[in-house]
């Protein structure tokens, strides 16, 4: 029996949501829902948008995973984090707070580009004070909605006068370790992020995640947030969450 790709997401929606939630992941994927109801449209073949060249804010996360070999367990990370992005400069930072399984961690994550496709991603662990790195070896990704990406439509958040004007995109991508589902939310006016939600399975683990953004400026208050300690260990340990789908995220720092 053929499996097709929308019955894996299919199953993994359904196993991923087992997990009895909070009031926070309830909040979280509610406001992945709310994305997902532009999905709904008809999609239409659109150019995409980039966000501003500088802006700074807040990212907040719920990803649901299912790690294991011999007995697979659904697990839940959220994420608040501030984040700064640079495309002028080619560098973003961000102070993140995650809470899972593993228990609360605090970081300050920094990735600088020196050349198109050289840079270095830095880890603080602000708890402990070290600082890990490691060499990057991809282009630094824009923060942008792909022109691949189909639209979904128009729509709009709030009530009467108070609205936000927001556009939608869909994208699916199949490669080799990656099969995921992104839906895309951005303003009308001037492309600032709003959402950004996922699903399916990356590097083998199943998951479910949801991006939102709020308290966005444009520009960088204080340029010292890209700073980092002089002295870093070469190896960056272990792998962190967000960097299972980091490289399929298209509006999310982390």
């Amino acid at each position: 029996e053929t499996t097709t790709f929308t019955d894996e997401l299919t199953a993994i929606k359904c196993y991923i949501v087992s997990y009895r939630p909070t009031q926070t992941s309830t909040m979280s994927l509610y406001h992945a829902l709310v994305l997902m109801v532009a999905v709904a449209a008809a999609a239409v073949e659109a150019k995409g948008c980039c966000t501003p060249d500088q802006w700074e804010g807040v990212q907040a996360s719920v990803a649901g995973y299912v790690k294991g070999f011999l007995r697979r367990r659904p697990g839940v990370e959220r994420g608040f984090v501030y984040v700064a992005y640079d495309f002028t400069n080619q560098r973003t930072a961000a102070y993140a707070n995650y809470t899972g399984s593993g228990g609360d961690r605090s970081y300050k994550i920094v990735r600088r580009y020196e050349s198109e496709k050289a840079g270095t991603l830095y880890v603080v662990d602000r708890e402990s004070g070290k600082c890990y790195k490691k060499e990057l070896t991809t282009a630094f990704r824009p923060a942008c909605v792909p022109d691949e990406a189909k639209e979904v439509g128009n729509f709009y958040y709030g009530a009467g006068d108070a609205t936000l004007n927001a556009k939608g995109y869909n994208l699916r991508v199949k490669s080799k370790k990656y099969r995921l589902e992104t839906t895309i939310a951005v303003t009308q006016a001037g492309c600032v992020p709003i959402g950004e939600s996922l699903i399916g399975v990356a590097r083998g683990i199943p998951v479910m995640e949801n991006v939102g953004f709020v308290n966005i400026k444009p520009g960088i208050s204080d340029p010292a947030i890209f700073d980092v300690p002089k002295e870093c260990d070469s190896v960056v340990p272990g792998l962190l969450l967000a960097e299972l789908t980091s490289e399929h995220k298209h509006l999310a720092i982390l």
